[in-house]
């Protein structure tokens, strides 16, 4: 205890001793380095945040880079699935045609009401079948 008790004299002996212009710069000294420290630290702390929201901005345009193409790929699918369905339409539409013919052609081979009722009408009929 006597130990701190003389060099707490001395420090205070020292420091009494000094003029008082130098104390008051010493005393700046010390409270402005406390200042630039703490900002140092705040400031750090900053960049390492910037550098996490950097990072997960680069990983937002990526993701978006993905929409974009698979966005793409679905507008090509959907102009395939688009000339897929004009064939079908384009196929129904001789389809709708060929039945057409074949019903107006068979109608025209069918034997008519009055020609099924004689006998020779029958005749010729069942022979066509």
């Amino acid at each position: 205890m006597q130990t701190l008790d003389q060099l707490w004299n001395h420090i205070v002996t020292f420091f009494s001793e000094l003029p008082r212009s130098i104390l008051f710069l010493a005393t700046c000294a010390v409270f402005l380095s406390i200042i630039i420290g703490s900002q140092i630290t705040h400031s750090a702390k900053e960049l390492k945040h910037l550098g996490e929201i950097v990072k997960q901005e680069r990983l937002i345009l990526k993701l978006e880079e993905g929409f974009v193409w698979q966005n793409n790929m679905i507008v090509e699918q959907h102009q395939v699935i688009q000339k897929q369905v004009t064939g079908l339409k384009y196929y129904e539409g001789i389809i709708g045609d060929l039945i057409k013919r074949l019903n107006e052609k068979l109608e025209n081979e069918r034997p008519k009401r009055s020609e099924a009722t004689n006998h020779e009408g029958r005749t010729k009929h069942k022979n066509m079948g």
